[in-house]
């Protein structure tokens, strides 16, 4: 923007006016028909004072509670996320080739028996039950896996969306303040 300079109209009221108007005609708001006067003359008239903008960003509360919820929601679920990996990456999934070796015991067993020892058995087992059973170690392993990654691509999720908080809070410009209407 080029400096500006205030021309008078005869009837008082001054004009802005600028360098690159030099010579032109000029209607003011009297009636009147001007010319602006040549660019020496011009740069003889008072100067406008520049307003100097201010270019300084300020927050405004509601971005301050913006930024620092999504820093909450960012930072909390994304480090929770990173130590489930670690946990999750410590786990044994693979499957113990032991446990095939007694069940195929087991089965051979089983096949051997004669009909009466293996009425007898099933007598014995139905009257004390199987007892508890429990899931070999890289079976309960491979469900806290499966647990783990779903809870971690929830965090994930709520990581992303404090980023999401973040970047509004620091695109956001505030509105000024509409004047009530009389």
């Amino acid at each position: 923007m080029s400096q500006q300079y205030l021309f008078k109209c005869e009837c008082g009221f001054e004009h802005k006016i600028g360098t690159e108007q030099a010579g032109e005609p000029l209607g003011c708001d009297c009636g009147r028909q001007l010319e602006v006067p040549s660019l020496r003359e011009i740069r003889k008239l008072r100067q406008v004072a520049v307003e100097a903008k201010n270019k300084k960003r300020t927050w405004h509360p509601a971005q301050g509670v913006l930024f620092f919820v999504g820093a909450l929601l960012f930072l909390g679920p994304f480090t929770w996320s990173g130590l489930i990996q670690m946990e999750r990456n410590k786990l044994n999934l693979k499957e113990d080739p032991r446990v095939h070796q007694v069940l195929e015991q087991h089965l051979e067993n089983i096949e051997s028996l004669a009909i009466h020892q293996t009425y007898t058995n099933w007598k014995m087992i139905k009257s004390m039950g199987l007892g508890r059973r429990e899931a070999p170690a890289y079976v309960i392993n491979r469900e806290r896996h499966s647990y783990w990654g779903r809870i971690q691509q929830i965090m994930l999720i709520t990581a992303a969306a404090g980023a999401i908080l973040i970047v509004t809070s620091l695109t956001i410009r505030p509105g000024k303040k509409k004047a009530a209407a009389p």
